[in-house]
Parts: C-alpha cells; sequence; structure tokens
C-alpha cells in the first residue's frame, strides 16, 4: 500500500493537470545537513558523479499513512542539468525523471507526438523512470494554436489514452475529487 501511495504522489508530481482536493504538497528547498543520511548515500549509489545542485523536501498538507513526505535530488549528470530523483526518507529510489529538448527524444515518439496534434509543436519533453511498477514514461508538452498541452507515451511510442493511478482518501473523508485534464 505504502509504494502504491508513493507512486501515486509522484504521478501527481508530473501530471500538472492532475488535481487532487484533499491535499497539496509543500516543496521547500533544504540544505543537504537536512537530507538523512540514507537518502544522501543512496542518491551517489543510484548517480555516481551526479553533482546535487539543490535539495527540496516535499511533504503533503495531508498526509495518506505513511507517505507524507519525500525528497528531491536536483542535479547534474554527465554536464547536464535536468535530472531529478526522488527519495523515501529511507532513501528508497521512487523515480528519475529527464528533461529533454524535442531533439533528444526517440524518433518513435517525436513522430508519434507529431501525429496526435495536427500542427503542434513538441516544447520539451521529460523522461520518468518510475521504480514501482517498473515504468519508463514519456511527458511531452506539445504547442498546438498557444495552447500548452502534455501528452504521455510508452517507451514505444503509444500514448496513453487512459491515465490510471492509485489515490487513497484520508482516514474520516467519505469521498474526494481527483480529475486529469
Amino acid at each position: 500500500m505504502k509504494n502504491s501511495n508513493y507512486i501515486s504522489a509522484i504521478l501527481v508530481l508530473f501530471m500538472t493537470n492532475a488535481t487532487a482536493q484533499y491535499s497539496n504538497i509543500e516543496r521547500t528547498t533544504i540544505n543537504e545537513s537536512d537530507v538523512p543520511e540514507e537518502v544522501i548515500r543512496a542518491q551517489r549509489m543510484e548517480f555516481p558523479g551526479g553533482f546535487v545542485t539543490n535539495w527540496k523536501f516535499h511533504k503533503k498538507q495531508i498526509a495518506v499513512d505513511s507517505d507524507a513526505t519525500y525528497y528531491m535530488a536536483a542535479f547534474k549528470k554527465a554536464g547536464r542539468l535536468g535530472n531529478y530523483s526522488y527519495y523515501t526518507d529511507t532513501g528508497k529510489l521512487l523515480a528519475y525523471s529527464l528533461y529533454m529538448t524535442r531533439f533528444d527524444l526517440p524518433e518513435s515518439i517525436q513522430n508519434a507526438a507529431m501525429n496526435n496534434l495536427n500542427g503542434s509543436v513538441i516544447k520539451s519533453a521529460e523522461l520518468i523512470d518510475l521504480e514501482n511498477p517498473k515504468r519508463m514514461i514519456y511527458r511531452v508538452r506539445l504547442n498546438s494554436d498557444g495552447s500548452l498541452q502534455y501528452i504521455y507515451f510508452d517507451n514505444n511510442g503509444n500514448a496513453w489514452t487512459e491515465y490510471k493511478t492509485t489515490v487513497t482518501a484520508p482516514t474520516g473523508v467519505d469521498g474526494f475529487y481527483f480529475e486529469v485534464r
């Protein structure tokens, strides 16, 4: 249950048009001295040679079980900014994301994105690597007639037509509203 809650929180982070009325995530920039040693150690093991440029502490205003907090490292890898990793307070890697330009995208993803909206222009993208369940997702930002849209693809260039995630309401809440646009 904890893993599905963490993954849900990470997906909500990446799906910027997603809203949940029962919870907001507070993001605070923190010093490395405020990051648990297990998280720092995990970052160094997962991304050797990566240079952390800043740490953030993410806290849900309303916690679900023990999924209230996680840590995000923004780091430089192979001289390139735009790398982000997300950890539990015990150092378990939840997800990794990489900012990409349209030229960094695999050709299959570029073609699928361009075919999805006629006349659209790829602004940028992210490669999102979820750890549990293991899944790689491309989130592509498209601009069509001044409108910014996000489209999600799997590794093979298949567009997601239906988004599924697990969201658990806090104890005592009879119902809640969750929407992905």
